[in-house]
């Protein structure tokens, strides 16, 4: 049994290692963005709606993954190793969650800046805008971080408004991955309280 823990350990360990790796890298970052690093970042970078929609899916894949192998493994764990595997597997669960709200921040801040935008030599509205945050000041990069967060925990948007359609689909979007991961969390926990 240990050496089927040890196995696995090493596929999940190099997962979580990818992904603290990531978060430590992009967050610290991106919470030191100014309002101008924040513009001139999205609108150079090459960031594909694809590969963006990927990531968010390969995250989702994982915490699944982690999910169904904390079912499997943990009900045929003996006692001393139950309670590192339970760590382990929700500790990962944990680090595609925030993976999750970066990819949908990312996301956030690219069609922002990618959208239709106020025309620079006079000023003239070219249509809706994707995000309307309050307030005169440019949103930064924790600006995003803060919409992603706020629709993945109350599936709602709070202070902040939608005018297109295609942001609304987005929102939408995060809003049923965040209730689908919320749920599979729950029922997960649930059959590991019953078959205890």
């Amino acid at each position: 049994m240990f050496s089927i823990f040890l196995r696995d350990f090493w596929v999940l360990g190099s997962l979580m290692f990818a992904l603290i790796v990531d978060l430590l890298l992009v967050l610290p970052y991106g919470l030191r963005l100014s309002a101008a690093q924040t513009m001139n970042l999205f609108l150079s970078a090459d960031l594909r709606k694809g590969r963006l929609l990927k990531r968010s899916l390969i995250t989702i894949a994982i915490a699944a993954l982690f999910l169904s192998l904390s079912f499997h493994d943990l009900s045929q764990a003996k006692s001393d190793l139950r309670s590192l595997m339970l760590f382990l597997y929700f500790f990962g669960v944990m680090l595609c969650w925030l993976q999750l709200q970066l990819s949908f921040a990312t996301y956030y801040a690219k069609i922002f800046y990618r959208g239709n935008q106020l025309d620079q030599v006079g000023d003239e509205d070219q249509g809706p805008q994707e995000l309307i945050f309050p307030g005169d000041n440019e949103p930064v990069f924790t600006d995003f971080l803060y919409v992603a967060n706020v629709v993945a925990l109350t599936f709602a948007m709070s202070d902040v408004n939608i005018e297109s359609s295609r942001m609304r689909k987005i929102v939408m979007i995060q809003a049923l991955s965040s209730f689908m991961f919320y749920t599979l969390i729950l029922s997960v926990i649930a059959n590991l309280m019953v078959n205890s």
